[in-house]
């Protein structure tokens, strides 16, 4: 996922949890959200490097819906 789409999901599930009376942080604003996303992108490998040598890391593709994602964890989990 690029940073442009995670920053449209991200916008998106604020704006909708607003709408819904949900919490939502003081701080989900377009240009904070794409600090955090670019801190997270940046440093991404780095943490994905050091948690395989104790962990089995798996990927996603988050443009799918919901129940597909769930089916996709499943599957890895009962490999």
């Amino acid at each position: 996922m690029d940073i442009d789409a995670a920053t449209h999901r991200c916008l998106t599930r604020a704006e909708r949890n607003r709408l819904e009376g949900k919490p939502v942080r003081a701080d989900d604003t377009h240009e904070a959200i794409g600090q955090r996303l670019s801190y997270f992108f940046d440093n991404k490998k780095h943490v994905y490097g050091l948690l395989e040598s104790i962990a089995d890391i798996h990927t996603f593709d988050a443009h799918k819906s919901k129940e597909e994602i769930h089916s996709d964890i499943l599957e890895k989990l009962f490999e």
